[in-house]
């Protein structure tokens, strides 16, 4: 992995955090009551702390008590909502790009260090057979070096 584009990648994940991840499983939160008029009764905001509309958040879910203090963005203005939803999924593709990319040079990089040892002096065994994403795997008799 080149230093340069190892620590670009750690940047970007540190900023994005995969937070709005589609490909990980739903999770859900379990709440448990003694007695069936409690489940009745009960009020996930209320338990939560927050407002009800930010309930269905998987994450950046604020208590009531943090939006009084904090002035939050308009998320009234659908354009405004649709620029950062643009601007986000923008910088999880090139995230994407960058580990695509980084996987690619790390292959070549595996392909030249083989052949390189593969032209060298020594006896070799293949230990197993080339398949479709990965090659040959080959084991060296170790020679004593003088």
């Amino acid at each position: 992995m080149t230093l340069l584009n190892a620590q670009k990648m750690e940047h970007m994940q540190e900023n994005l955090h995969f937070l709005a991840d589609s490909e990980q499983p739903a999770n859900h939160h379990t709440f448990y009551v003694e007695t069936q008029i409690e489940a009745a009764k009960f009020n996930p905001a209320e338990t939560l702390d927050t407002h009800p509309e930010l309930l269905s958040r998987a994450f950046n879910r604020p208590r009531i008590a943090q939006l009084e203090e904090v002035q939050m963005a308009n998320v009234e203005n659908p354009k405004e909502v649709r620029a950062a939803e643009r601007s986000r999924t923008k910088r999880y593709r090139e995230l994407a790009i960058h580990a695509v990319r980084e996987k690619a040079l790390k292959r070549i990089r595996q392909d030249i260090e083989r052949k390189q040892a593969l032209s060298g002096k020594g006896k070799r065994v293949r230990v197993k057979k080339a398949t479709g994403d990965q090659p040959a795997q080959f084991r060296f008799k170790r020679e004593r070096k003088r």
